[in-house]
């Protein structure tokens, strides 16, 4: 069966929170401290639907993966983000199920975020990511997005990374 991309329902929210935490729980350890929080809010689906669109890809009728759009992006704890200025679209908390890593999952719903930035007519995509989510990474070089640096972002050796994708 092929891998099939659609908007979750309100139905699976508790499931797209399981496979997020899932997905992002190889990082607690690089985040020490700040794992508790930052699961919190990987957990709250119901803020990032108000802020975005809930996407999901569907495997032989399970979710395998999640990645919230947003249709306007701004990162507010970043004084002066780059997407601010740009009105770009943007995505976050993009998470493929561990046993589904490897099989075009991330790839398939980041083109699907690259769709919808273009249907829209948004000049960028934009994200923020860790630069210990290595595997995330090398997927956003290869899909063509950038790195930059944006004010209030630490520097290279920081933790955040922030990309753009010319649209």
């Amino acid at each position: 069966m092929a891998l099939r991309i659609r908007d979750a329902d309100p139905s699976e929210h508790a499931a797209v929170a399981d496979l997020t935490e899932a997905a992002y729980r190889q990082y607690e350890e690089a985040l020490g401290s700040h794992w508790a929080p930052y699961l919190a809010d990987l957990r709250d689906i119901e803020s990032r639907r108000e802020r975005g669109q809930l996407i999901v890809a569907e495997l032989d009728g399970g979710l395998v993966g999640c990645v919230t759009f947003l249709p306007s992006y701004r990162n507010d704890a970043i004084p002066g983000d780059v997407a601010a200025t740009t009105g770009g679209c943007g995505f976050r908390v993009l998470a493929t199920a561990p046993a589904a890593r490897g099989h075009g999952v991330g790839e398939a719903l980041v083109r699907e975020c690259v769709r919808r930035a273009r249907d829209l007519g948004a000049p960028t995509l934009l994200l923020h990511t860790g630069s210990f989510m290595e595997a995330a990474v090398r997927l956003y070089e290869r899909l063509g997005f950038e790195r930059v640096t944006a004010d209030g972002d630490p520097g290279p050796d920081s933790r955040l990374l922030t990309y753009r994708l010319a649209i």
